[in-house]
Protein backbone atom coordinates (compact mmCIF):
# COMPACT_ATOMS: atom_id res chain seq x y z
CA UNK A 1 0.00 0.00 0.00
CA UNK A 2 3.02 2.51 0.92
CA UNK A 3 4.70 1.79 -2.58
CA UNK A 4 1.41 2.47 -4.39
CA UNK A 5 1.47 5.97 -2.31
CA UNK A 6 4.65 7.10 -3.65
CA UNK A 7 3.39 5.75 -7.26
CA UNK A 8 0.59 8.36 -6.86
CA UNK A 9 2.70 10.88 -5.28
CA UNK A 10 4.58 10.98 -8.24
CA UNK A 11 2.37 10.73 -10.39
CA UNK A 12 0.65 14.08 -9.26
CA UNK A 13 3.68 15.92 -9.48
CA UNK A 14 4.40 14.66 -12.60
CA UNK A 15 1.52 16.14 -13.71
CA UNK A 16 1.55 19.25 -12.38
CA UNK A 17 5.41 19.69 -13.77
CA UNK A 18 3.82 19.03 -17.16
CA UNK A 19 0.49 20.82 -17.11
CA UNK A 20 2.18 24.10 -15.26
CA UNK A 21 5.09 24.03 -17.99
CA UNK A 22 2.82 23.90 -21.03
CA UNK A 23 1.00 27.07 -19.89
CA UNK A 24 4.53 29.35 -19.63
CA UNK A 25 5.97 27.87 -22.39
CA UNK A 26 2.35 28.41 -24.60
CA UNK A 27 2.32 32.04 -23.54
CA UNK A 28 5.55 32.78 -24.48
CA UNK A 29 5.29 31.35 -27.95
CA UNK A 30 4.77 34.10 -30.84
CA UNK A 31 1.22 34.09 -32.03
CA UNK A 32 2.60 33.12 -35.43
CA UNK A 33 3.89 29.64 -33.69
CA UNK A 34 1.17 28.47 -32.80
CA UNK A 35 -2.70 27.65 -33.54
CA UNK A 36 -5.82 29.31 -31.99
CA UNK A 37 -5.88 26.46 -30.06
CA UNK A 38 -2.60 26.67 -28.82
CA UNK A 39 -0.67 24.08 -30.17
CA UNK A 40 1.63 24.25 -32.53
CA UNK A 41 2.09 25.44 -35.92
CA UNK A 42 1.74 22.64 -37.99
CA UNK A 43 4.93 23.59 -39.64
CA UNK A 44 6.74 22.79 -36.50
CA UNK A 45 5.62 18.69 -36.34
CA UNK A 46 8.42 16.76 -37.01
CA UNK A 47 7.50 13.84 -36.03
CA UNK A 48 4.93 11.26 -34.01
CA UNK A 49 3.90 7.67 -33.08
CA UNK A 50 4.29 5.77 -29.89
CA UNK A 51 7.62 5.51 -30.16
CA UNK A 52 10.00 9.04 -30.28
CA UNK A 53 13.52 9.44 -30.87
CA UNK A 54 14.58 12.87 -31.81
CA UNK A 55 17.69 14.85 -31.87
CA UNK A 56 17.55 19.03 -31.88
CA UNK A 57 18.98 20.50 -34.57
CA UNK A 58 19.41 23.88 -32.55
CA UNK A 59 17.74 25.49 -28.92
CA UNK A 60 14.27 25.18 -28.32
CA UNK A 61 11.21 23.25 -27.04
CA UNK A 62 10.06 19.89 -28.10
CA UNK A 63 6.12 19.66 -27.61
CA UNK A 64 4.34 15.65 -27.78
CA UNK A 65 0.81 16.44 -28.28
CA UNK A 66 -2.10 13.93 -27.76
CA UNK A 67 -4.16 15.10 -31.47
CA UNK A 68 -7.06 13.28 -30.21
CA UNK A 69 -7.83 15.78 -27.12
CA UNK A 70 -5.12 18.45 -28.67
CA UNK A 71 -3.75 17.70 -24.94
CA UNK A 72 0.16 18.41 -24.43
CA UNK A 73 1.64 15.58 -23.31
CA UNK A 74 5.15 16.95 -22.54
CA UNK A 75 7.12 20.18 -23.01
CA UNK A 76 10.83 20.34 -22.61
CA UNK A 77 13.04 22.82 -23.22
CA UNK A 78 16.34 21.41 -25.41
CA UNK A 79 19.53 22.71 -27.00
CA UNK A 80 21.05 22.02 -30.04
CA UNK A 81 22.12 18.10 -30.38
CA UNK A 82 20.33 17.43 -27.33
CA UNK A 83 18.45 14.25 -27.52
CA UNK A 84 14.72 13.67 -26.82
CA UNK A 85 12.67 10.74 -26.64
CA UNK A 86 9.12 9.49 -25.76
CA UNK A 87 8.16 5.56 -25.61
CA UNK A 88 5.80 4.87 -23.31
CA UNK A 89 5.36 0.50 -22.81
CA UNK A 90 3.61 0.42 -19.90
CA UNK A 91 -0.06 -0.14 -19.12
CA UNK A 92 0.38 2.57 -16.51
CA UNK A 93 2.34 5.28 -18.66
CA UNK A 94 -0.49 4.80 -21.04
CA UNK A 95 -3.43 4.90 -18.21
CA UNK A 96 -1.01 7.83 -16.49
CA UNK A 97 -1.04 9.66 -19.91
CA UNK A 98 -4.66 9.28 -20.35
CA UNK A 99 -3.66 7.26 -23.65
CA UNK A 100 -5.37 4.25 -25.23
CA UNK A 101 -2.77 2.57 -27.42
CA UNK A 102 -5.00 1.31 -30.07
CA UNK A 103 -6.39 5.38 -31.17
CA UNK A 104 -3.69 7.17 -29.72
CA UNK A 105 -2.39 9.70 -32.59
CA UNK A 106 0.95 11.73 -30.97
CA UNK A 107 2.50 14.49 -32.93
CA UNK A 108 6.06 15.96 -32.38
CA UNK A 109 6.83 19.12 -32.47
CA UNK A 110 10.19 21.26 -32.08
CA UNK A 111 9.73 24.89 -32.16
CA UNK A 112 13.12 27.02 -32.24
CA UNK A 113 14.00 29.06 -29.29
CA UNK A 114 14.22 32.00 -32.11
CA UNK A 115 10.25 31.65 -32.00
CA UNK A 116 9.63 32.56 -28.82
CA UNK A 117 9.71 36.19 -27.33
CA UNK A 118 12.50 36.67 -24.95
CA UNK A 119 14.18 34.03 -27.00
CA UNK A 120 18.02 34.39 -25.29
CA UNK A 121 16.09 34.46 -21.37
CA UNK A 122 13.97 31.20 -22.16
CA UNK A 123 17.03 29.76 -23.00
CA UNK A 124 18.75 30.14 -20.22
CA UNK A 125 16.38 29.08 -17.90
CA UNK A 126 16.64 25.40 -19.11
Amino acid sequence: MRAAGKWFGAAVLMLALVTSGCESWQSKMSDKAKTRAGLPNPRWQVGGGLSIDYTAPDDGMVYVVDLNSNRFLVTESVGAGDNFTFAPTSEAEFQFLGLDPAAAKIALYFVPAAVFRNAPKLMENK
